[in-house]
């Protein structure tokens, strides 16, 4: 493992900002690969190289994964290793690699190799029949069991009236307890043997919360008004941020970061829902679809003047394109500004509340077709056409109105 944080400079030419106990694979003068995920240019086969010395390991899935995301690297390598790979193959493989480097190649084999491993015995699960049958609601003979569990590795160490038990081949990374051993052989078995039943439980009516019928009221009147509902995950980056060049000041600029974010792109809590939409609108767009209403609701995260998260919940509309399709009769025109404005008073006005729009300010919205909205002396959202260069960034060619409201 890397003792404290480097630099290394992987096959592709860049170079990577090592962390203190990532996993390295080394040499008498230095670190050669990160282990799991990619080579070293210090090691790489060249048309001069001669001389070869080949490892062949296992790797712990979670550190692989976990160096893997945070670098960026999506290799061959990482994904394989952070799947998890079979310990007992590790020799097999290198010996496989060397004949068809001989083969192929004509390379001379040395003698000698060196071996670090520390056996593991198997895994051993210990199963009832009552159990099986009873989580599955069947009726499985024992000897359709085990003929279900031989045929996939799973072998049978003991077996007696009341249970067995199971042997777990080390590739089996999936199976850790009799739930997962289960689960084959029902899959084994079949699902369609398996009876489907209702569960018996006691319903009881659940009274709707005042923000939950306010959210019925609000969605019931976007469909009316022919808008579709999207749902976007809570995540955005640094790059959407940018790209709307929202001021540090602003709330909307103070994203909670995610630890360990399943990729780049999803590295941040979302401040807004405006991109989320776009994101959709375009990817529409680019499979033919010009008219679109589209709306979203869902909660918005920030870091508050102790650094702490909190969260709030708001609400994005988003058109482009024709009122309607093409009819021979007459001309549809395109929405514009009002269009966008209309939807929006016509939702506050049926929830009651008071609106006073204000000239635009927001920065990635048009000057001239923008507005700020306000009740009661506070800003409680904005609508507008989105400018040409964020329209750039999301790779859209098409004229957007979009609001968004807090809530």
């Amino acid at each position: 493992m890397a003792e404290h944080p480097q630099v290394f400079r992987t096959l592709d030419g860049v170079d990577r900002n090592l962390e203190t106990g990532d996993i390295l694979i080394c040499d008498g003068s230095g670190p050669v690969a990160i282990a799991g995920i990619m080579g070293g240019e210090n090691s790489e086969i060249t048309d001069t190289t001669r001389d070869m010395a080949l490892e062949s390991a296992y790797f712990n899935p979670l550190y692989v994964r976990k160096t893997a995301r945070r670098l960026g690297i999506r290799s061959e390598a990482s994904l394989r290793f952070e799947k998890g790979t079979d310990i007992d193959n590790v020799a097999f493989a290198a010996e496989r690699a060397i004949h068809l480097m001989q083969e192929i190649s004509g390379g001379t084999i040395l003698k000698g190799e060196q071996e670090f491993y520390e056996k593991k015995e198997p895994k051993m699960i210990f199963l009832k029949y009552a159990n099986i049958n009873g989580l599955l609601g069947t009726h499985i003979r024992q000897e359709e069991i085990t003929r279900a569990l031989r045929s996939i590795d799973l072998h049978v160490k003991e077996e007696d009236d009341a249970g067995l038990v199971v042997s777990v081949p080390h590739f089996r990374h999936d199976i850790e307890e009799a739930a997962d051993v289960v689960e084959e052989i029902s899959r084994i078995h079949g699902y369609e043997h398996i009876p489907a039943t209702s569960p018996v439980s006691m319903v009881q009516p659940q009274k709707k919360t005042r923000k939950g019928a306010l959210l019925d009221k609000i969605k019931e009147y976007a469909f009316a008004s022919g808008f579709y509902e999207v749902i976007n995950f809570a995540f955005s980056n640094e790059k959407e941020i940018a790209a709307l060049k929202i001021p540090e000041s602003d709330k909307r600029n103070r994203s909670v970061a995610i630890l360990n974010p399943i990729s780049k792109e999803y590295s941040l809590m979302r401040t807004m829902l405006a991109p989320g939409v776009l994101k959709i609108m375009a990817y529409n767009l680019n499979r033919g679809a010009k008219n679109l209403r589209f709306f979203e609701e869902g909660k918005v995260f920030f870091r508050n003047d102790q650094g702490h998260p909190s969260e709030s919940r708001a609400l994005c509309f988003a058109l482009t394109g024709k009122e309607r399709e093409y009819h021979w009769r007459d001309k549809a025109k395109e929405y514009d500004f009002f269009d966008a404005k209309g939807v929006i008073e016509g939702l506050l006005e049926g929830l009651r509340i008071d609106m006073t729009v204000a000239k635009g300010t927001e920065p990635f919205l048009h000057p001239a077709r923008s507005a700020d909205l306000y009740n009661a002396g506070l800003k409680i959202g904005w609508i507008g056409e989105i400018a040409d260069d964020v329209l750039k960034v999301f790779e859209i060619e098409q004229t957007i109105y979009c609001a968004e409201l807090d809530f």
